[in-house]
């Protein structure tokens, strides 16, 4: 991950890997705990905005949970 990417993470998920997170120098979007539809909203946004100032496509959207959600 990099500067042009996005990383869209459970707003639960543990210290290491929020930090990991913000380590890598993406842009970080938080989704609710277990909410598919807010999930669903936040990467809708990804794709169409893009990034913040230049609204350029980002060049890879990640989705960092610590389980499997149903």
């Amino acid at each position: 991950m990099h500067l042009h990417c996005c990383v869209v993470s459970d707003e639960l998920n543990h210290t290491s890997l929020v930090l990991g997170c913000r380590l890598s120098g993406a842009t970080i979007r938080r989704f609710k705990h277990n909410d598919m539809d807010d999930l669903e909203r936040i990467l809708e946004e990804a794709v169409v905005y893009g990034q913040p100032r230049t609204h350029r496509p980002y060049k890879k959207i990640l989705i960092v949970v610590e389980g499997i959600y149903r």
